[in-house]
């Protein structure tokens, strides 16, 4: 959600408190934030790079883990941003992030602040279908869409999530894309062409997609993103 809240927040084990929708321009200011309860505790914020935050106008207790699941909804910019805002004691650990693997990022504690440095933004992984028309990690369906060298599709790991996808109209092969497994990518983009993806499989997590351009996307697969 959006606004203020007069009180404090607790976000307690396995929940997470997510500003707007995580990826566009929403922030949240609290009278106090706890997140956790014990040391083995682990929950997340969602939250959208240099566009939302969250706000604490009192003290920020952190137990246990806090993943900071930072999207975007289209790319990465390198730099610090702003994730927390904070008064009282200095926070110096209990942030771990969630980025796609190509990105290079980690969490600076700083007194008032909890912040993003990206320091690589890393590539694109760009469909070409010239393999075959499954999504997987092993086919070479995939190259670098700066680099333009041939690579596979890297998921996440420890509730990160995988490469930032595009599929655009520079495909050489196959636009019926077949899932037959559940994936996380870091966002989804459909550019310019008819594409349709259809199996078992399904894109999960909290990512977004985005078609954008002329062409078709037909989607036959039951997927669980938010």
């Amino acid at each position: 959600g959006t606004g203020s809240l007069a009180g404090g927040v607790t976000v307690q084990n396995g929940g997470t408190l997510m500003p707007g929708d995580g990826l566009t321009t929403a922030s949240v200011s609290v009278a106090s934030l706890t997140l956790g309860a014990t040391g083995s505790d682990f929950q997340s914020i969602k939250l959208a790079q240099g566009l939302g935050s969250v706000a604490v106008i009192e003290s920020l207790t952190a137990n246990g883990a806090t993943l900071l699941d930072v999207d975007t909804a289209t790319s990465y910019t390198t730099g610090l941003s702003t994730l927390i805002t904070y008064t009282g004691p200095t926070v110096t650990s209990g942030f771990v992030l969630a980025m796609p693997p190509r990105v290079v990022a980690d969490v600076v504690y700083n007194s008032g602040s909890i912040d993003l440095n990206v320091t690589n933004i890393g590539d694109t992984a760009k469909w070409t279908g010239s393999a075959s028309g499954v999504w997987d990690t092993a086919a070479g369906n995939w190259q670098l869409a700066t680099a333009g060298t041939p690579t596979t599709y890297l998921p996440g790991s420890g509730g990160s999530p995988g490469d930032i996808v595009l599929f655009d109209n520079s495909l050489v092969g196959n636009p019926a894309i077949i899932l037959n497994t559940v994936v996380s990518p870091g966002n989804v983009t459909f550019d310019n062409a008819d594409y349709s993806l259809s199996g078992i499989g399904s894109i999960a997590g909290t990512t977004g997609l985005t078609k954008s351009g002329t062409g078709t996307l037909t989607l036959n697969t039951a997927n669980t993103f938010t």
